[in-house]
């Protein structure tokens, strides 16, 4: 039999046997083949195999996305951070222990005033120098990586509130020497981690061959986790009886989800392994509110009193061993849960949603077998779709999502999970629902990230946007901080920064996009600088009103989102008109994960570096030279002849001595002024970027009428937004 005669379902279990190399030639080869060449499947397992990627499950059927993934994660992916930086969980702008010693205590004081707060995102010092990065996630209190060879890196502290040594730099998680860690030479099942999860205060690990693992600190090796009433099964697929498919870090509870068991949880304490008193029998416990938690006299494994969710063992694969349990039958199969602050939230496989309450008493700890509560508004909520079907759940600590295949996202808190299981008990009252959020409904969102009070959501073309409450105005929300962030249309309340979707215009999609290029915070400080100067109307940044903040926000969001098309044509600019080009059908940044938590945020992202570079060469323009024979022109690469010239200059500027050649190196490196918010006006004969000479905009107010100042109002990208009417505005 040829293989072109083997039906589809075996060539599917064929093609993960092959590399990408063998797979490409193999889909050469002939027409029928050929068909394959963007096959979802083969190019998902490979992807997620050579790489440890978590399940994406909007891409699910992308073979195309996944095919793009394979070829661009090897080479361009870049980790980013911002927000709070107190315990230096950013991992970039902290001092480091040479600048501590080496600074004079006012100096140093000084800087970590500056950068405890980063509200641009930029990259984590040595996040290249870990490999490939697999996966990201942000704790209370740090920001934790994985690479591709199942290792986990770390920065900040995982206990702010209990531990004082900071880690500022990336630094990989340890385990005890019984248990050598996996190494680019040296591959050991037992250490290389396939996925992990981040609490508040602590890491939860799962290894390749399905040992648990449990850190609470980082200067100490891991634990290993085991329960004195579940059997973890080792070195099986996890799809039989007693495998571990997936461990889940929450904010007070930690989880794991057991084939044929269900969920089983436990409460985490701030006591450390180390500090726990000894117990007859050898073993050793934690005072705590619950049961008893236990850890073995060789250090190397806690041994834990766990819960078991009801009703959560079903498995479809083991169904005949479990047909006489009516309720495991009935709520079906789990596909996903998320632990929160008291409560664990589940999906299944009949398309329902369940919450548990875990905050629970000692006196009701045992023997309690209330079923969980199913979120029947969740459904009731979108009476529209009759063919409703969940694809993902997300959340932390008191906020969570539920994802529909349609595009729908509906979005719950704590409080409603409190409302609905007080109101569930009576007939007569009405539950609660869940909200709705018009900006996140049909936006291609792939995931959303809860911080304590900021979230984020990622879209299907790699943006970020952030929405909520930004805690003291500490860059959570990733776009920028004071003067800058009010230009983004951030509002201001108390001290805190607000993005509620209630105060959003009605004219505006609600979205505030995240931005990574630096010459975008540079055009924003030129901006600022300019209104500062009276350039605004007479208005500084901080004199504007929240209803002139807002229209701001939206003019500038639209500039960046149509970025890479290059400079808006002003009428008003001194610059010759610039055609405009079209946009690249990627951008240059293209997030694949975003994280949130505490307050702080970091994301994974492919940067094109070449077509960043092709984007950032649109906004430079040449300054109007004094003297022609002088002026400095846009690099372009020199012709054979003058690399001939250069050459032979060099060298006899070498001959003159290494002064001579250091001036001369100074002198050929061209490019724009690095501005600041105190930017200098750019000298004669030198490149500049195109905003140097364009007003701050002058826009219509919402009520239609325009802002104070001289000049015509300035042009938006696309059409001008419906305005309202005085009496609409006034309502």
């Amino acid at each position: 039999m040829l293989l072109t005669d083997l039906p589809e379902d075996i060539l599917n279990i064929i093609f993960p046997y092959l590399n990408a190399h063998d797979f490409l030639s193999l889909t050469c080869s002939t027409k029928l083949f050929l068909a394959y060449r963007q096959d979802p499947t083969f190019w998902r397992i490979l992807t997620q195999s050579t790489f440890r990627l978590p399940p994406q499950p909007f891409l699910q059927a992308d073979g195309e996305r996944w095919k793009w993934l394979y070829q661009h994660l090897l080479t361009k992916t870049r980790m980013f951070s911002w927000g709070q930086n107190e315990r230096g969980e950013l991992g970039h702008s902290y001092p480091t222990r040479d600048e501590l010693d080496n600074g004079s205590p006012d100096q140093t004081w000084q800087r970590w005033e500056e950068n405890r707060t980063v509200g641009w995102p930029s990259e984590l010092n040595g996040a290249n120098e870990v490999g490939v990065i697999a996966d990201l996630q942000c704790g209370g209190w740090s920001t934790t990586l994985l690479n591709s060879i199942g290792q986990i890196y770390v920065v900040g502290v995982l206990h702010g509130q209990r531990q004082t040594n900071v880690t500022p730099k990336l630094e990989a998680l340890s385990f005890f020497p019984a248990f050598p860690p996996t190494t680019k030479d040296r591959y050991e099942p037992s250490t290389a981690i396939r996925q992990y999860s981040v609490g508040r205060s602590h890491i939860l690990g799962l290894s390749d061959s399905g040992k648990v693992w449990f850190w609470h600190d980082f200067r100490q090796a891991a634990v290993q986790m085991k329960s004195l009433h579940v059997d973890f099964v080792e070195n099986i697929s996890d799809s039989n009886r007693g495998g571990v498919r997936r461990v889940v870090a929450g904010w007070d509870r930690s989880s794991i989800y057991v084939n044929g068991t269900g969920i089983v949880f436990w409460p985490i304490t701030d006591a450390a392994p180390s500090a726990r008193p000894a117990i007859p029998g050898g073993l050793r416990t934690i005072p705590r509110v619950g049961p008893p938690q236990l850890m073995v006299n060789d250090r190397d494994t806690l041994l834990l009193d766990t819960m078991t969710i009801p009703g959560t063992s079903y498995h479809r694969k083991l169904s005949k061993e479990y047909s006489e349990l009516a309720l495991d039958m009935s709520i079906g199969e789990v596909t996903n849960h998320i632990v929160l602050e008291g409560y664990i939230v589940f999906t299944t496989d009949m398309n329902r949603i369940f919450a548990y309450p875990t905050d629970l008493g000692p006196e009701s700890y045992y023997g309690r077998g209330t079923a969980p509560a199913e979120l029947t508004t969740f459904y009731q909520s979108l009476d529209e779709e009759p063919d409703f079907q969940i694809s993902d759940l997300q959340g932390s600590f008191r906020s969570f999502a539920v994802f529909a295949k349609s595009g729908a996202v509906l979005t719950a808190s704590r409080w409603f999970l409190d409302a609905f299981c007080i109101l569930a008990l009576s007939t007569s009252e009405t539950l609660p629902s869940p909200d709705r959020i018009p900006a996140l409904q049909n936006s291609s969102i792939i995931s959303i990230a809860f911080g304590d009070y900021h979230y984020h959501a990622l879209h299907a073309n790699g943006k970020i946007s952030s929405y909520g409450t930004e805690p003291q105005s500490r860059g959570a929300f990733g776009l920028g901080k004071g003067k800058l962030a009010k230009l983004r249309g951030i509002r201001q309340q108390g001290r805190d920064g607000k993005l509620e979707l209630a105060h959003i215009s009605r004219w505006s999609d609600g979205r505030k996009t995240v931005w990574f290029e630096e010459e975008k915070k540079m055009w924003l400080q030129d901006m600022v600088r300019k209104a500062d100067e009276g350039e605004a109307h007479g208005q500084g940044i901080g004199d504007h009103s929240d209803s002139q903040i807002e229209v701001l926000g939206e003019w500038f969001e639209r500039e960046g989102r149509e970025w890479s098309r290059g400079p808006h044509p002003y009428t008003h600019s001194t610059h010759e008109a610039i055609e405009q080009t079209e946009s690249e059908d990627e951008g240059a940044y293209f997030a694949l994960k975003v994280s949130a938590a505490g307050w702080h945020s970091g994301a994974l992202v492919l940067v094109d570096e070449a077509k960043a570079a092709r984007v950032k060469q649109k906004y430079v323009v040449k300054l109007p030279p004094k003297h022609p024979s002088l002026a400095t022109t846009i690099s372009q690469p020199p012709g054979i002849l003058q690399q001939m010239t250069n050459a032979v200059s060099g060298f006899a500027r070498w001959l003159s001595g290494p002064q001579a050649l250091e001036s001369s190196i100074a002198r050929s490196l061209p490019g724009p002024p690095q501005a600041t918010q105190n930017q200098v006006e750019p000298s004669e004969n030198e490149n500049a970027y195109i905003w140097h000479d364009r007003p701050f905009p002058r826009l219509r107010n919402v009520t239609g009428e325009l802002m104070p100042g001289d000049g015509p109002a300035a042009e938006w990208r696309g059409e001008e937004p419906p305005f309202p009417t005085s009496d609409e505005a006034e309502a």
